[in-house]
């Protein structure tokens, strides 16, 4: 990775003698941000491995042993699509390459970040489905990692569905026009740089329209969890849920989860759109994980709090049964975030 001592370097020799030119300048700023970007791309594959292995005993303990559900669809898509794709980001924006082989991967590498942008929604929708389909009336049932929860807690209001698939289609359209259509690539020249190694195959940032889309897509984001966040609220505070400690373990993880996201974005869009700043795409890499990072985490933390086996699922009720009933005569539950012991399991127990 160049630096900017090496890059004023090589503007001279292209022809910006004066280095208070405008060109100059320009040029400069415009390295500067790249680089940057190039450290918080390497800062958030550190947190992107960190968050795998830290939690990779919880995720043998209880996702790889459950039935195969849609939250499980979910977590494995919100953990290993990041983990997986992320090095051949890193591969593309952090190597220096000529702007003649940037045109040829700068489109589809960039197209196959847009599930990182949606993913972690993706999760509530798949979860929406089965509950749908199963029409089961349990909390966990109803509960998801993003909207999911909106539409739960509104006790299935058709009106508030319908604006949160609505909103939701609004996010994944977006994020289509950022990522597949008129991507800009870099040219010979581009940025007013004329670096002797390359550079990163970014896509032409400097063009006004796509900087404008970017911000869009940031904003998008940030419209659904807050619209999502608001329907939670007002019908947790109308019809007082939560008054039971499982339903306000399940409120009080996803508010938390909700402000985490919205947090982020919100910093990074506000930075984004300051003008003429060198940190302005600092926040980029990390608004496109940390939604799956979030819907991780929740979904290892839910599971936790409701993992009981059937004699679990006994003494939870101990204070009204003290265990009274054979753990074998209580009806199994269909929720998809218990896991229940497997035959041989039992086998073994007995």
């Amino acid at each position: 990775m160049d630096s900017p001592q090496s890059v004023a370097f090589s503007l001279r020799d292209t022809g910006s003698s004066n280095t208070n030119s405008p060109e100059f300048v320009v040029g400069l700023e415009t390295f500067k941000l790249l680089q940057n970007v190039r450290y918080s791309l390497a800062a958030v594959a550190c947190i992107i491995l960190y968050e795998w292995l830290i939690n990779l005993p919880e995720e043998i303990r209880l996702i790889y042993p459950s039935r195969w559900s849609s939250v499980k669809i979910g977590y494995l898509l919100c953990r290993y699509y990041p983990l997986l794709y992320y090095p051949v980001v890193l591969w593309a924006y952090c190597g220096d390459y000529q702007p003649s082989f940037c045109k040829k991967v700068v489109r589809p590498v960039h197209a196959l970040l847009a599930p990182f942008h949606f993913l972690g929604q993706c999760v509530c929708s798949l979860v929406l489905l089965s509950s749908l389909i199963h029409g089961g009336s349990s909390i966990l049932s109803k509960l998801a990692v993003m909207f999911m929860r909106a539409y739960a807690f509104s006790g299935r209001n058709q009106k508030v569905l319908a604006v949160l698939c609505s909103a939701y289609i609004g996010l994944i359209g977006g994020d289509i026009y950022l990522f597949f259509v008129n991507v800009p690539v870099p040219h010979l020249g581009e940025f007013g740089l004329s670096l002797p190694q390359g550079g990163g195959c970014f896509p032409d940032y400097t063009t006004a329209i796509f900087g404008s889309r970017i911000g869009i897509a940031m904003i998008g984001a940030i419209s659904l969890d807050l619209l999502s966040l608001g329907i939670v609220i007002i019908y947790c505070t109308k019809n007082h849920t939560g008054r039971t400690p499982l339903a306000g373990y399940f409120l009080k993880q996803g508010l938390i989860t909700f402000a985490w996201i919205s947090i982020t974005n919100v910093i990074s869009v506000i930075v984004y759109f300051k003008a003429h700043d060198p940190f302005s795409g600092l926040g980029l890499p990390f608004i496109l994980v940390i939604s799956n990072i979030l819907a991780c985490r929740l979904i290892l933390s839910l599971r936790v709090h409701v993992r009981p086996t059937d004699t679990q699922l006994s003494r939870e009720y101990s204070a009204l049964v003290h265990a009274a009933f054979d753990t074998e005569s209580l009806p199994q539950s269909n929720d998809i975030w218990v896991i229940h012991d497997s035959p041989a399991e039992d086998n073994q127990m007995a």
